[in-house]
């Protein structure tokens, strides 16, 4: 009787079991979020430091310290699997920015 009731709590922890769908949705969630947390975080120069918000999937914004120390301020990214795209990196080149707001115009909505 032990054995049943160790082996029921074991596969009730594994599968979530009396879990809604919609809080093992928010769960799943939960795990995207910081795993694209840790692909920016690791982009920047200072990663410890970064701060989210907006985040939706793939997309969001980061504000972190660069290497003088100070917030550079709020900027998009679109994690893909090839790259990380950060806005910041387009600002001298007008194409690639309107390239970045198309993909995210598409992509990166609520």
């Amino acid at each position: 009787m032990n054995k049943f009731l160790v082996i029921t709590t074991l596969g009730c922890l594994l599968l979530g079991c009396g879990k809604t769908e919609q809080e093992k949705l928010k769960e799943e969630r939960q795990k995207l979020d910081f795993q694209v947390q840790k692909l920016v975080r690791d982009k920047l120069k200072d990663g410890d430091t970064a701060k989210f918000r907006n985040q939706w999937e793939l997309c969001g914004e980061v504000n972190a310290k660069n290497s003088f120390g100070a917030y550079t301020g709020y900027q998009r990214y679109i994690v893909t699997k090839e790259k990380i795209y950060f806005e910041n990196d387009y600002n001298s080149d007008s194409t690639s920015i309107a390239a970045f707001n198309q993909v995210w115009s598409v992509d990166c909505k609520k």
